[in-house]
């Protein structure tokens, strides 16, 4: 390490590469990358030949096995103490709570069996396995080639699609929305394709504007997810990328942030030269006040209330995990989703429930914070390596993806979806990867101590006073 002094290496946290860390986890490595590619990159729909191999519960089995099989290989006791852990065990014994009093049982019976332990696993998988940078870089890398996939599909006129409502202010005859999906399944719709896709574009400028052989897919990837944006025909989605587009300039790296606004203005450009107009069309709606959203008993004005209405007359368990539909339903009529995760999760799971999410986002962003400000100082301190490089860069990624899938989440309901789990967890998994405060202030000591020293002020040579002849 540049800034470190000369001799042996600083030890770090278990699973970081460098001296002293453990062997790394190779089966539990590749293990969760499949997972993460079926659960959160919807691989066997993307790719819907590979549906046939059951790979959601392949998935889930070999991860669940490698736990066990790379257990002494992972930081299992430091992960399960973090804050964001504590939260998914506190939203578990929630959901179960909501059960009896729920709105509609037998659906949140399902969602707890079915959905809950498939987000819990991805959860506890990133932040056991994500504070290994090689792990980190191999599970981003695996989704982001997915989700570019998906989204060539969707510029190819592959995935599914659907009629855009006429209430949406286009016309219905010519109108379609396009969305991941293939062989007869499909788990995200047009918004919720949107969402993945502005919330992976981070990592993709991320990789395109650094060396590696990923620079190549960060490159075809950036311009393909913007255009892939524009076949979902999602407000939402375009509301997030605005927020992105703001953010990635702002947090970026001095070093990278040319580079990466060059790669935000490409995928930008891109949007705006494809055909958009029945976008346009729908976002004009919006700003207008004429879209149904703002003045509809089904809009999401009306629903955003009514479900902040449920959270105070069920403020202890709330109406019942996944049952916001029949509860809005009993209130006002309208049988819909919350389409806010803030909204779905306070009324499902009461005030405990949407205050557990609240300190998983800002535990997130705290862990980011910490982690930029660890990595500058070490920056700073002369370490200059190609880890704190690329601590440095998923850092930055992470905050923006962050802010653009919490951005996505206020269209929809996403509380319990593996986005949602991904983008809360990856900060923290981030963040471990990190020297203690002592060895960071060693780190940072060194480096001065070394910049001192070589721009310190030399004294100016004393001569050597001449021998004086021997005495006669």
């Amino acid at each position: 390490m540049g800034g470190a002094s000369r001799g042996a290496r600083l030890p770090q946290n278990p699973g970081v590469q460098a001296g002293g860390q453990k062997a790394f986890p190779t089966f539990f490595a590749y293990a969760l990358a499949l997972y993460i590619a079926v659960t959160l990159g919807r691989v066997h729909e993307v790719i819907p030949i590979l549906g046939r191999l059951y790979l959601g519960k392949l998935s889930g089995l070999l991860l669940i096995g490698a736990f066990f099989v790379d257990s002494k290989k992972l930081p299992t006791a430091a992960a399960m103490k973090t804050p964001t852990a504590k939260c998914i065990g506190l939203i578990t014994v929630l959901a179960i709570l909501s059960i009896p009093a729920s709105y509609w049982p037998g659906y949140s019976v399902g969602i707890l069996k079915n959905v809950w332990p498939l987000m819990v696993l991805l959860g506890v998988g990133v932040l056991f396995g994500f504070n290994n940078r090689r792990i980190a870089y191999m599970g981003i890398a695996t989704v982001l080639i997915v989700g570019g996939i998906g989204a060539a599909e969707l510029m190819l006129g592959g995935g599914m699609s659907t009629v855009t409502a006429l209430s949406e202010g286009v016309n219905a005859a010519t109108a379609t929305r396009a969305y991941i999906g293939g062989g007869g399944s499909s788990t995200y719709d047009a918004n919720y394709s949107a969402a993945f896709f502005v919330m992976l574009l981070p990592y993709a400028i991320m990789f395109a504007s650094r060396k590696g052989p990923m620079r190549f897919v960060g490159m075809a990837a950036v311009p393909t997810l913007a255009l892939a944006m524009i076949k979902t025909g999602s407000r939402g989605g375009i509301i997030a990328l605005a927020v992105l587009a703001l953010c990635i300039p702002f947090f970026a790296e001095k070093k990278q942030r040319t580079r990466q606004i060059v790669f935000l203005t490409i995928g930008l450009g891109a949007m705006m030269l494809a055909p958009h107009s029945e976008l346009a069309a729908r976002m004009s709606s919006l700003v207008s006040g004429s879209d149904y959203n703002l003045s509809g008993n089904m809009g999401r004005w009306a629903i955003w209330t009514t479900g902040i209405g449920l959270m105070f007359t069920h403020p202890i368990v709330g109406v019942g995990i996944g049952a916001f539909p029949v509860a809005d339903a009993s209130a006002s009529g309208a049988y819909v989703d919350a389409h806010n995760t803030y909204v779905q999760i306070a009324a499902e799971l009461g005030i405990l429930g949407i205050g557990a999410l609240v300190v998983m986002i800002v535990v997130a962003f705290r862990s980011l914070q910490r982690s930029r400000k660890v990595l500058r100082a070490m920056t700073k301190g002369g370490d200059s390596s190609p880890d704190v490089s690329l601590d440095s860069a998923l850092a930055t990624a992470a905050l923006c993806s962050l802010i653009a899938e919490l951005t996505a989440a206020t269209f929809l309901s996403m509380a319990y979806e593996s986005m949602t789990m991904f983008a809360l967890t990856v900060p923290i998994a981030l963040a471990m990867t990190q020297r203690s405060p002592g060895q960071l202030r060693a780190t940072v000591a060194n480096g001065t101590a070394r910049i001192r020293r070589q721009f310190a002020p030399r004294a100016a040579a004393v001569p050597r006073r001449a021998a004086l002849p021997p005495a006669s």
